[in-house]
């Protein structure tokens, strides 16, 4: 009996524990359903996460409230309560994210920074996206397009072109970072664990184990910002012995631009800052980039009348604006195709690549004529 007593004392204090925790979750509005403490309603978002949606929305209408990822959040759908959400946005309400999601990209990460701190954040990312910088860019996503799209043309069976498009997504955001590619082994191994780190942002417990979805995620960004010092000491060597000149591989990188940047005082990121900036840029331009390219190929190979004549225009501007080399592709180009620039935008705005975002409540405010107090929890 003494074996049995151990297990059953510990499973007991972990259930008093969960009990106290549920307790102690904010409160807020009512939920539209019943939840159980604690877990709430992640299983189901987790099962199927747009058939969670879409039938609450059906039951309940364009606002309704959940718990998930251990807040109770209430979710303004549409792009009506979006667009009245955000015309609030820095005044009323502010970028917060779940805690699990805090962990996963760091502390000093600019996505989860309190907006005074993310003001001075985001200053010092901007050089990285200067246009000189960005036409530097341009060329090197050219050059890897290139190669997957004869990648492509040379198969002779179908491929699923989710898992090429996490390929590419993740060797231009990578490349817009270093400046340098990764061979294909590395590439596989980091993007392994840049995988593994993504899943632990699924809805549940936020527990550091290693049988967690999030145990698994934390310890693969601990591996991340391992490799990514390397990166960083590998810069800050060539830095040094190119002496300001542009002999360094990484010179005209994201990470060269932020090493360089400064704010009103001077001041530069700290080793720690960086290490997390690495990570949240790696994280947004690649899933975003993903599901934008799987997008615009599922819209544009439609045989549909729309995805022919979009097809057509797109193919019409290119041949009228561009000669075809690579040297002539550059950033100023891009920006100067409108029928380009309208496709992308309506590819976006068909199938958003940022599915779910959160904001709290700083000041009372009225959304899409709900009111709503300090602290709530919004998602959209």
């Amino acid at each position: 009996m003494d074996g049995l007593a151990s297990p059953a004392v510990v499973f007991v204090v972990v259930l008093l524990m969960l009990l106290v925790l549920a307790l102690l979750m904010p409160r807020g509005r009512p939920l539209c359903e019943f939840a159980f403490p604690l877990l709430g309603h992640n299983l189901q978002l987790m099962a199927e996460p747009l058939e969670f949606v879409l039938g609450k929305i059906r039951k309940f209408g364009d606002t309704f409230t959940v718990d998930i990822f251990l807040r109770r959040t209430t979710m303004v759908v549409g792009e009506r309560g979006a667009r009245a959400l955000l015309k609030h946005d820095s005044k009323s309400v502010h970028v917060e994210w779940p805690v699990a999601f805090q962990r996963l990209l760091g502390p000093l990460s600019p996505a989860v920074q309190m907006p005074a701190d993310n003001a001075r954040s985001r200053k010092l990312y901007v050089s990285a996206f200067a246009p000189k910088n960005l036409g530097a860019y341009t060329a090197c996503a050219m050059e890897i397009t290139r190669d997957v799209l004869r990648a492509w043309a040379t198969r002779d069976f179908a491929f699923d072109v989710h898992e090429d498009s996490k390929r590419f997504a993740f060797n231009i955001a990578t490349t817009f970072l270093f400046r340098t590619r990764y061979a294909e082994a590395e590439m596989e191994a980091v993007l392994a664990l840049f995988t593994t780190w993504l899943e632990g942002f699924r809805p549940g417990l936020p527990l550091d184990v290693p049988v967690t979805y999030f145990g698994k995620g934390m310890a693969a960004r601990r591996q991340l910002l391992a490799h990514f010092k390397v990166k960083l000491d590998e810069v800050t060597k060539e830095r040094a012995a190119a002496a300001g000149s542009s002999a360094s591989s990484y010179e005209g990188s994201a990470l060269s631009s932020m090493l360089d940047a400064r704010d009103e005082q001077g001041e530069a990121l700290s080793e720690e800052a960086l290490l997390d900036s690495m990570l949240t840029l790696l994280f947004a331009g690649h899933d975003t980039t993903t599901l934008a390219i799987g997008s615009l190929i599922h819209f544009l190979c439609a045989d549909s009348p729309e995805a022919r004549g979009a097809h057509a225009k797109l193919r019409a501007e290119l041949d009228a604006a561009w000669d075809g080399s690579t040297a002539s592709l550059t950033y100023e180009l891009l920006s100067s195709l409108p029928a380009l620039d309208c496709v992308l935008k309506e590819v976006m705005r068909m199938t958003p690549p940022v599915g779910l975002s959160f904001r709290t409540v700083t000041n009372p405010v009225e959304v899409d004529g709900v009111s709503y107090q300090k602290g709530e929890c919004l998602g959209y």
